[in-house]
């Protein structure tokens, strides 16, 4: 296998990272390519390779959803060698059901960028399609994929890595050099190509929390409710909410969450509806069923926690 590996020695360049608005999602310890890469190939020139980073959110505690808005990847070389300027890749963002590589992963956005020939440099790809927001728990995989570059195409490209350290493994597939899944390139030999691909994302805002539940809300069914004033209760005190989210009456956006979390919250506390047997001390709930009350619940504890923190500083 490493005889089909092409091995470049570049020298590095800093580069700036993410903007402090977004939360990095980043394993790499330094942003800065110095060299060293390989990739799967024959002749000079690339087959297809795919380069893969899994970041367990969970760890993070985050207060609620993020939207992964754009993916960051250092180039140690991209060369078209002549037949033109610029070469495709791909950026993949995906959630795993469960530990990388071996569970099953589900495609949350992707992206064709064509690259520019360049060396040591930090490359942005804006998602045209965000992701729609990841729970916080979400594992959530990077992938940037490098098609065929050999004959007739002739194209080379290096991603850019460091051996700076990093908290969690750096992946290589190549299925021309036999890594049909994605292996950890320390396995590969390769223990300090620690490869540089981020994800950023921003959290939900409330006001994006809030509509999850009054969406939630106005999509309940007949027969998921106790009767239409409850319904009707429920989209008033979700409506107060929104209203008072910001500005000196935000703790009565915390209340009206509160009073409306009290009647979903059966089945995420006790594993069954609130009725007048089984109501805990918080009144019965409004919504009955437990699918029902799902979303509302998830949207509304997200709410609760961006309210109950500290206030953004005022521009």
């Amino acid at each position: 296998m490493k005889s089909k590996f092409m091995v470049a020695i570049v020298l590095s360049l800093a580069s700036a990272f993410a903007s402090a608005a977004h939360l990095a999602l980043t394993q790499t310890n330094s942003q800065t390519p110095t060299g060293g890469s390989v990739t799967c190939g024959a002749g000079g020139f690339h087959s297809p390779n795919s380069y893969w980073r899994a970041i367990d959110l969970a760890p993070q505690n985050l207060p609620g959803p993020i939207v992964v808005n754009n993916v960051q990847f250092a180039i140690e070389l991209a060369d078209a060698n002549g037949n033109g300027t610029t070469q495709p890749v791909t950026v993949n963002v995906y959630t795993s059901a469960g530990p990388f590589p071996a569970s099953a992963r589900t495609l949350r956005a992707t992206q064709v960028v064509n690259i520019p020939d360049q060396t040591f440099s930090l490359v942005t790809v804006p998602l045209a399609v965000p992701t729609a927001p990841l729970p916080a728990n979400s594992i959530v995989v990077l992938e940037l994929a490098v098609p065929e570059g050999r004959p007739p195409v002739r194209n080379r490209f290096f991603i850019g890595s460091n051996s700076a350290g990093q908290s969690g493994p750096s992946y290589l597939s190549a299925p021309d050099c036999g890594i049909v899944t994605p292996t950890d390139l320390a396995a590969l030999g390769f223990p300090n190509m620690h490869i540089i691909l981020n994800g950023n994302g921003a959290p939900r805002t409330i006001t994006e929390s809030l509509a999850c539940a009054r969406d939630a809300a106005n999509a309940l069914q007949p027969a998921t409710v106790t009767g239409p004033a409850q319904k009707a209760l429920l989209l008033q005190l979700l409506g107060v909410a929104t209203q008072y989210q910001a500005g000196a009456y935000r703790s009565l956006s915390l209340l009206a969450v509160n009073s409306v979390l009290a009647r979903v919250d059966g089945c995420a506390l006790r594993a069954a509806p609130d009725t007048l047997v089984n109501q805990g001390g918080t009144g019965m709930d409004f919504v009955t069923t437990c699918q029902a009350q799902a979303t509302m619940y998830a949207c509304l504890r997200e709410a609760q926690t961006q309210l109950m923190a500290p206030p953004p500083p005022a521009p």
